[in-house]
C-alpha cells in the first residue's frame, strides 16, 4: 500500500471518528428566555379619592374656579372662619389636637369682630340677591363646609389648620380680617395642591391606559367637569351639581356666629 493511500485511509478513520464523536455530543441548551417586564401597577387616585372626583376647573387666566374665587374681603374672612369650624369638626387626630381649643379660643376672643363680619356679608348677599338672600347664602354656605371637608383632601387640610389654629391664638383684634384673609390663602395653596395632583393623576391614568389598556383592560373613570358657575348676582360662585366626595360631611352653625 502506498502511502498516499494509508494518509487517505487515516484521514477517512479520523474524519468518521470526530463524526461519530459529534452526534454523541449533546447539543447546546437553547438561550434563557427573556426576563419579564415588570407592569406598572395601574395609577391610583390621590387621598383615596373617586376616580370620578369633581376638579374645579381654571379660567381662561388659570384662576382655579372654587367657592373662594371671587370674593370680597369679608367674604374671606368669614370663610376661614368656615374653614376653623369644619377642621374643629373633622380634624380629630392626635396630632391635630391643637385645633378644637384655638377654634374655641378663637370665637370667644373675636366674637364682637366675626359678628362685624357677619353682619357685612349678610348686607353684601341682601344686595346682590334682594329678598331671596337668605336662603342663596345658607345653601352657599353648606357649600362651604362641605368643599373644606372633602375626604380626600381633609389629612392636608388638618395639617394645615393645626399651624393656623396655634397662629391665631396670637392675633389681636385689630388685626382678625389681615390674619383671616391670609390663612385663607394658605388653605386655598393646599386644596389647589391636591386638585393639581389629582389632575396629574389623570394624566399618568390616561399614559398607563395608552400603553397596557389594550392587554389589560382600560380605567372605566368618568371624567367629571367642576360643577361651579358664577352667580347670576355676580361675585360669589354658586355650585351647580352636588359636592361629589366632599357632600354633607360638614355641619354648619358649630359654635359662634352662624
Amino acid at each position: 500500500m502506498t502511502m498516499n493511500a494509508t494518509m487517505r485511509i487515516r484521514a477517512i478513520l479520523v474524519g468518521t471518528a470526530l463524526a461519530a464523536i459529534a452526534a454523541c455530543t449533546a447539543p447546546p441548551p437553547p438561550p434563557p428566555p427573556p426576563a419579564p417586564v415588570a407592569i406598572p401597577s395601574r395609577p391610583q387616585p390621590p387621598g383615596g379619592a373617586s376616580p370620578s372626583f369633581t376638579v374645579p376647573p381654571r379660567d381662561m387666566y388659570g384662576i382655579r374656579q372654587t367657592v373662594n374665587t371671587n370674593l370680597s374681603g369679608v367674604e374671606k374672612s368669614w370663610n376661614m372662619r368656615s374653614a376653623f369650624t369644619v377642621a374643629a369638626l373633622n380634624c380629630l387626630n392626635p396630632q391635630h389636637a391643637a385645633i378644637l381649643p384655638a377654634y374655641k379660643s378663637f370665637i370667644e376672643t373675636h366674637k364682637a369682630g366675626l359678628a362685624r363680619i357677619n353682619r357685612s356679608v349678610e348686607q353684601e348677599w341682601r344686595e346682590r340677591t334682594g329678598s331671596g338672600y337668605q336662603r342663596a347664602r345658607d345653601t352657599y354656605t353648606t357649600q362651604v363646609y362641605n368643599y373644606f371637608a372633602m375626604p380626600p383632601i381633609l389629612p392636608r387640610f388638618c395639617d394645615v389648620m393645626t399651624e393656623i389654629a396655634i397662629q391665631s391664638q396670637s392675633v389681636t383684634p385689630v388685626d382678625l380680617d389681615v390674619f383671616a384673609q391670609n390663612s385663607l390663602a394658605r388653605i386655598e395653596t393646599v386644596f389647589e395642591g391636591y386638585f393639581t395632583d389629582f389632575e396629574q393623576y389623570r394624566i399618568d391614568l390616561a399614559a398607563w391606559d395608552a400603553q397596557y389598556g389594550a392587554r389589560y383592560g382600560q380605567s372605566q373613570v368618568q371624567q367629571v367637569s367642576a360643577s361651579y358657575y358664577p352667580s347670576s348676582t355676580g361675585g360669589t360662585l354658586v355650585q351647580q351639581t352636588p359636592a361629589g366626595d366632599g357632600a354633607a360631611y360638614a355641619q354648619p352653625g358649630f359654635g359662634g356666629t352662624r
